[in-house]
């Protein structure tokens, strides 16, 4: 017999991962006032700590099918015919399905803007403008990770989630950067935030139980899915909508077409995939005072500033606005130094979508060099024991990863204990010792909606009298 009827190969490698990113950070190493050169601006102050970037793994195994109860019933008149329209939802990333949960929870991560208003003929203006970015946003590549809300440590018995950048004036390291001290705050920040083998530090039951949360969330609005099975969508792009004609073949008795939702189930499994350390700059707010920021900055501007009419005012100081637009005298200016915390943000992330590099790197290696500890034979050069190439900024924190061990010791010139403190902490963060703290991985059943099944079922009341068959139908003579 031929194997043309055998049924399919079971896929056993699909790439069916969601990657989750956790940020710790340790206690202030250091907690500078002072300005700093941040181009032509000058940052507000800044602070020093140690931080561990945690990247999470959930994947997601496929088991069989099953069918929930009857969602609704359909019932069609002897000889009736009805059209009906239904959609089927196709899931074609689980990493939208998980941000779009995560979004919707309360361990989002929360993302601070400025005011969005339209006033009159501007509005227009602003449908244009976010169209070009719309466009500019889809050419470029989406990220596959889900950023979790970072997690602050005010001291190791207390973690805490991101309070923003009120933090920052909290310092409670020491006044300056010495190498032991750097080395003994990351042993610090793996150890509590971490966690070693079998003992899930602060920061790892904290995302393992948000992800939790996430699951349950994906959960919940999947099972409720089948309650609008039926509704029509055209301009829903996710789904599938079919037109079926349905005709109850009994001229005796009604049909029942009965829809029933049919989910796959999953294991969601949570493991521990990876992690990063290094120290992180955590930035105060950016001075706006200085003199045609707008002419200065106008490359950054429009990536900044979403505003059309703050716009208007960046490109009157660059004398590229409508010579009938006047722009008062320092608007510009007032509205970012009110704005400050939000446009710091944006500052950071504009710079690094330039590859102006030099300007981040400069204010954070500014701050290590001022703070270094003084007084010894060899003072440490913390910023040579970095790994810039690596270097990052989310939000208003700056992160500059370590630098391979060797390098590390040689520009810190640690001493063997400290070497063997720093040592011990990066090697709790290779993937052996990662998977040992989770020795059971994190497992939740859930179930997506894949579709609907439909059932017909004929009525049980026999409607008496009612010719079926015409061969049976008496003749003329009663027989």
């Amino acid at each position: 017999m031929s194997d043309a009827c055998a049924p399919f190969a079971d896929c056993g490698d699909l790439d069916s991962r969601v990657l989750f990113q956790r940020s710790l950070y340790g206690p202030p190493l250091v907690s500078d006032p002072n300005p700093l050169a941040f181009g032509a601006l000058a940052l507000r102050g800044a602070a020093v700590r140690p931080y561990v970037d945690l990247h999470f793994e959930l994947r997601w195994v496929p088991r069989d099918v099953c069918v929930g109860p009857v969602s609704w019933v359909l019932t069609l008149a002897p000889a009736e015919t009805v059209t009906v329209a239904t959609r089927s939802e196709h899931r074609t990333s689980f990493t939208d399905l998980v941000r779009d949960a995560t979004d919707s929870s309360s361990v989002s991560t929360h993302t601070r803007q400025g005011p969005d208003g339209l006033i009159g003929a501007a509005a227009g203006e602003a449908v244009s403008q976010r169209d070009e970015q719309d466009k500019a946003q889809a050419q470029q590549p989406v990220d596959d990770t889900v950023e979790l809300r970072p997690m602050y440590a005010k001291g190791y018995g207390s973690w805490l989630d991101d309070l923003g950048d009120a933090f920052v004036a909290v310092a409670t390291g020491g006044a300056s950067l010495a190498a032991t001290g750097v080395a003994g705050a990351i042993n610090d920040v793996v150890s509590h935030g971490v966690g070693g083998s079998g003992r899930p530090g602060a920061g790892v039951g904290a995302t393992v139980d948000a992800i939790g949360q996430i699951i349950d969330s994906i959960s919940r609005n999947e099972s409720q899915s089948h309650l609008s099975e039926s509704t029509h969508a055209t301009t829903d792009m996710s789904s599938t909508s079919v037109t079926r004609v349905f005709s109850n073949p009994y001229r005796d008795r009604t049909m029942q077409l009965r829809f029933m939702p049919v989910f796959r189930r999953f294991d969601a499994v949570v493991s521990i995939a990876r992690a990063q350390v290094g120290l992180a700059m955590v930035c105060g707010h950016l001075d706006f005072t200085t003199a045609n920021v707008g002419s200065r900055y106008a490359h950054v501007l429009g990536a900044a500033i979403g505003e059309p009419n703050l716009l208007r005012l960046a490109h009157a100081e660059i004398g590229a606005a409508p010579s009938d637009f006047h722009a008062a005298a320092g608007t510009l200016q007032d509205h970012l130094q009110a704005n400050a915390a939000i446009y710091t943000k944006r500052f950071l992330d504009a710079t690094v979508q330039a590859r102006d590099e030099e300007t981040l790197h400069t204010a954070f290696n500014e701050l290590l060099t001022r703070n270094a500890a003084a007084g010894t034979d060899r003072p440490a050069d913390i910023a040579a024991g970095l790994a810039w190439s690596q270097s990052d900024a989310r939000a208003n924190v700056i992160h500059a990863p370590l630098a391979p061990i060797d390098s590390v010791q040689s520009a810190w010139g640690l001493d063997p204990e400290s070497a063997g403190v720093l040592g011990a902490a990066l090697a709790q963060l290779t993937p052996a010792a990662l998977g040992d703290i989770l020795p059971v991985p994190s497992t939740q059943t859930l179930h997506l909606y894949a579709g609907s099944h439909l059932e017909a079922v004929p009525g049980a009341c026999l409607l008496p009298g009612i010719i079926t068959d015409p061969l049976s139908a008496p003749d003329a003579t009663g027989t």
